[in-house]
């Protein structure tokens, strides 16, 4: 990923997937003004919020702890938006009612206690691991049709 800077400015102006600098771009943003800079992998995840610096001629993108931390609390919202989403979805499969055997039944309840304990078993917010669905989910068009 490359992320374009104004050289005089170190104004950010756009972001491309690319392995190299991407030449077509450059008719636009100029060599004589801009610079086609490599973001590295440890700020990937923040490219909302980089920066860029200067150092002895040398243009280098930076993330600003405020900055890493505004994502954080963002990407955890988007993260317990969607655990709440999934444990909506099975919510009915644990009614008394509902016809599940207990193997499964325990397969669920299994699943949702790790969806809920997503927050606490992952220290950032890019390092979530989603549980696997259980077995039967695949089975029950219930869960697609509820």
């Amino acid at each position: 990923m490359y992320i374009i800077v104004h050289k005089e400015f170190l104004t950010t102006h756009h972001v491309y997937d690319s392995v190299e600098p991407c030449l077509t771009l450059s008719s636009y943003y100029t060599e004589d003004l801009y610079e086609h800079v490599k973001i590295p992998d440890e700020i990937l995840n923040y490219i909302s919020v980089i920066k860029a610096g200067r150092q002895d001629e040398k243009i280098y993108l930076y993330v600003t702890h405020e900055g890493k931390s505004s994502v954080d609390t963002e990407t955890w919202k988007q993260i317990r938006l969607t655990r709440n989403e999934l444990l909506y979805q099975t919510d009915f499969y644990l009614m008394m009612d509902y016809p599940l055997n207990e193997i499964y039944r325990k397969e669920c309840m299994i699943y949702r206690q790790k969806l809920r304990d997503i927050p606490q078993n992952s220290q950032y917010p890019f390092e979530v691991v989603w549980p696997e669905y259980p077995s039967f989910f695949t089975f029950n068009n219930n869960f697609e049709n509820r």
